[in-house]
């Protein structure tokens, strides 16, 4: 993958996850009531935000240095495992029950987050097809 769309790529999703784990860190109730209508407890959700939040701050430590193949391997599987783990989650519930736009947004961003992991683990930070260098 090119190095500057990995940059980019690692950049938006430490935004997200940054902006998320905020969010559900100093406004737990607020969002617990508007997505769960309140069943779920608050600190829970505020404990979820602080993983989000680390795991953001971790890709954002991380976007300048080279991730893929052996590169950045556990800034790479921390995020395919969650991306993975949670996207499937959200997925199950969305297609087993009625979900609003919303859910179904962030279900897609984790979705996304999969797939471009999944595909820094598996072709590397630079790959010679998608950067046009030629083997030799």
């Amino acid at each position: 993958m090119n190095p500057r769309l990995t940059t980019v790529g690692v950049t938006v999703f430490a935004v997200l996850l940054l902006g998320a784990g905020a969010a559900l860190t100093f406004l737990p109730e607020e969002i617990g009531a508007a997505v769960s209508g309140s069943s779920t407890p608050p600190i829970v959700l505020a404990v979820l935000g602080a993983a989000l939040f680390g795991l953001g701050l971790l890709n954002w430590t991380a976007r300048q240095a080279p991730i893929g193949g052996i590169y950045g391997r556990p800034v790479l599987l921390a995020n395919l495992v969650h991306f993975t783990v949670g996207g499937l989650a959200l997925l199950r519930v969305a297609l087993a029950e009625p979900v609003g736009v919303g859910f179904w947004g962030v279900t897609l961003v984790y979705l996304a987050g999969l797939v471009f992991y999944g595909v820094l683990l598996f072709r590397g930070p630079a790959d010679p097809l998608s950067t046009g260098a030629s083997h030799k």
